[in-house]
């Protein structure tokens, strides 16, 4: 299966939006928050985010089970610099651009976009 880089901009901003010290997301929360995608689909881009230290804490069940303790710092940098349509835009199109949509390729380009906006911003 491949990475979808929309799935995980969704996820990991519903992961950020949600989760707090008293409220875990479970895969059922997952599911009934992205209907367009299946549960092997979510379950493979948790796992996936997991193994590359964007939770602090996951833990897994039978089947395609899981709950969400948290995101790890690395996994709210990618939400809070993904998290703007401007940025996700932009930087999506670079990707392809480019020819490279691996999380981290789109993660340094979405850094760059921020730093270019704040240039135009400040008038650079």
């Amino acid at each position: 299966m491949r990475i979808n880089p929309d799935l995980v901009r969704k996820l990991m901003i519903y992961v950020e939006d949600t989760v707090s010290t008293d409220k875990l997301i479970t895969s059922a929360d997952i599911a009934s928050y992205l209907p367009n995608f299946t549960e092997e689909e979510i379950y493979y881009h948790v796992r996936y985010l997991d193994d590359d230290f964007y939770f602090r804490k996951v833990d897994y069940f039978m089947g395609l089970g899981f709950m969400i303790y948290d995101l790890s710092p690395k996994g709210h940098q990618f939400a809070e610099t993904m998290r703007s349509d401007t940025v996700w835009n932009k930087t999506i199109e670079t990707s392809k651009k480019i020819g490279s949509a691996t999380l981290d390729t789109i993660y340094k380009i979405g850094i760059d976009v921020v730093a270019s906006l704040i240039s135009r911003s400040l008038g650079a």
